[in-house]
């Protein structure tokens, strides 16, 4: 398993990166309120568009200047790399779905992957439905923020793998949060969604200029749910201004 390296991200008239916000925001919004058919969220200038009858997120389209654009012509979604939990089942990695139904006060997570002339990405984001966030989800999500900005902040060329790990999941261990820690922090993407270097405890390696990864630390509670934030970004030097966030949206905890 290797690793993708980019130079300059490829030019588009519609931003990708509006589209993986629309896309998150848009699914979330739906996931809240599923039988809402012919659904519109207000997207950074466009419209995201959802009929909700179909439950299938290859119906949504995307509006920019008047033009509909259907998500597979912009940022085809593999729907196999999507994650949508709620409840007790917030904030765990690669959830399955199951018939538990949504109920006011729920944290909701959720984390889609997207593909843009070969080059992938993830995003996920983290919500809670119907109400304000009880204490406690403030609190579980101001931890997870602080450990995901700290696995960010050590993203540079020569770090060791192992390193970005620790600097995010110490923050959750000192918290008493070891047993609900996933295996990793992040992982590369680039061609595939998930590909070398993998950003865990025992990781082997260096990062490399230029090699996009993920930041995806989180902690989930058994019967409580949890919380995941994840970004994409790519390593470069300081000199070059140190890590580039290629997922720019609010990670404000917002409630739906």
């Amino acid at each position: 398993m290797g690793s993708t390296r980019l130079r300059q991200g490829p030019k588009s008239g519609i931003s990708w990166r509006s589209t993986l916000l629309g896309l998150v925001l848009g699914v979330a919004l739906l996931a809240a309120a599923p039988s809402v058919a012919g659904a519109a969220v207000s997207v950074d200038g466009g419209v995201l568009k959802y009929d909700a009858r179909t439950g299938d997120t290859n119906d949504v389209t995307i509006s920019f200047n008047g033009t509909d654009y259907a998500v597979s012509d912009v940022v085809p979604v593999d729907v196999s790399t999507g994650c949508i939990a709620t409840g007790p089942n917030a904030g765990r990695r690669a959830h399955r779905p199951t018939d538990r139904r949504v109920e006011e006060g729920d944290f909701l997570s959720v984390c889609l992957g997207a593909a843009y002339r070969g080059y992938r990405c993830e995003i996920g984001r983290t919500f809670v439905i119907g109400t304000s966030p009880a204490d406690w989800q403030i609190e579980l999500y101001d931890l997870v923020f602080a450990a995901q900005r700290a696995g960010r902040e050590a993203l540079a060329p020569g770090v060791a793998c192992r390193d970005v790990d620790r600097a995010a999941r110490q923050i959750l261990d000192s918290a008493g949060y070891t047993e609900g820690l996933p295996v990793l922090t992040g992982h590369g993407v680039g061609l595939e969604i998930e590909e070398d270097p993998q950003l865990t405890p025992a990781a082997m390696g260096k990062l490399d200029a230029c090699v996009p990864v993920t930041v995806e630390p989180g902690v989930h509670l058994p019967g409580r749910g949890g919380v995941r934030i994840d970004d994409t970004l790519v390593v470069r030097p300081e000199a070059d201004g140190g890590p580039e966030l290629l997922t720019i949206t609010t990670k404000e905890l917002l409630a739906l």
